[in-house]
């Protein structure tokens, strides 16, 4: 088209002058041609390899994936997994999606291990994929990190031809976190049974109950003196006192509570009536237009009332003529 506009306006023009004409005609159309192919064609996005970020306490561990996203007939992966042996260790891999995944644990204490997973008899794997799960344990001290990186040494598509996949890669890193301390529960101070009346500082007290502590010391604790079984109800003193409380009959160690005491029938409470309020009849109230309403029925009476004189003084007036 241009060079028609060139040929058709300038044709009484040199020839060197219209041929420079056509070139750039030429070379505006290739750069539009350009520009619509690379707009108008969709980007294919690469597969990406990656393993997140991973946290635990010393000595405890964690399990994390490692992942591709956006797979594309992916037919067998071979990479490794590098890592600081000082602050992490791997304990175990468990396979993922893959048909077979062999993995090789070998050089752990140097900081690196092996995953290769592959396709057998199932077709090639899409989207998003779980290659291999890895659980990490905690080896360093506190706050340690240490970055996980991920090296692929083979990535191939599931045809015949085994034909290389380009890919991306998203590391991830390790932290030992403190553990959440635990509180010590603080033992409780429990008084010692003065043996004979109190022990060598009041050895010649009274122990009036026999229970092993001595009537002023029960004082002091607030304990019954004349009691068996208080402070302590398990010593021999209570429990022979408990003996000879039991009836006739009763079994030895039967506790005196778990025999029902019948108890007398409370008497029915008698209903009091209270005299109803007499009920209280609303009084018919006058509605009251409020001042708003009343002009407006003025106003409107009035333009009635206009009208039907007007009305009368024209029908008047047709009248005389």
């Amino acid at each position: 088209m241009l060079s028609r506009l060139a040929s058709s306006n300038y044709g009484k023009s040199s020839p060197a002058r219209t041929r420079g004409l056509r070139t750039f005609s030429h070379a505006v159309m290739l750069a539009l041609t350009f520009s619509l192919v690379t707009l108008g064609s969709p980007s294919v996005g690469l597969p990406e390899v990656s393993i997140g970020s991973a946290h635990a306490e010393h000595t405890s561990a964690t399990t994390m994936p490692v992942m591709v996203y956006g797979a594309a007939d992916l037919g067998s992966l071979d990479l490794e997994l590098s890592f600081n042996p000082a602050v992490v260790t791997v304990n175990s891999i468990t396979a993922g999606d893959f048909d077979i995944t062999v993995t090789n644990l070998e050089e752990t204490a140097t900081g690196f291990i092996k995953i290769l997973a592959f396709q057998a008899a199932n077709p090639g794997l899409n989207g998003t994929v779980v290659l291999a799960q890895v659980t990490l344990g905690a080896v360093g001290a506190v706050n340690a990190t240490t970055p996980l990186n991920i090296t692929v040494n083979r990535m191939t598509d599931a045809t015949p031809l085994c034909c290389n996949l380009s890919h991306t890669i998203t590391n991830g890193s390790f932290t030992v976190i403190p553990s959440a301390a635990t509180p010590t529960p603080m033992p409780t101070a429990t008084p010692s049974p003065e043996n004979g009346g109190g022990g060598l500082l009041f050895s010649l007290a009274v122990d009036s109950d026999g229970d092993g502590y001595s009537d002023h010391y029960e004082r002091l604790t607030g304990s019954d003196p004349h009691d068996p079984c208080d402070p302590d109800p398990t010593c021999s003193a209570c429990r022979a006192s408990r003996e000879e409380r039991l009836p006739v009959g009763a079994t030895p160690g039967a506790s005196p509570r778990s025999t029902p005491v019948p108890s007398r029938k409370p008497p029915t409470p008698v209903p009091v009536f209270e005299p109803a309020s007499p009920s209280v009849v609303p009084k018919p109230v006058l509605k009251v237009l409020p001042p708003p309403q009343i002009k407006m029925v003025i106003l409107i009476a009035g333009i009635l009332l206009s009208g039907l004189v007007v009305f009368a003084l024209l029908h008047r007036w047709r009248k005389q003529r």
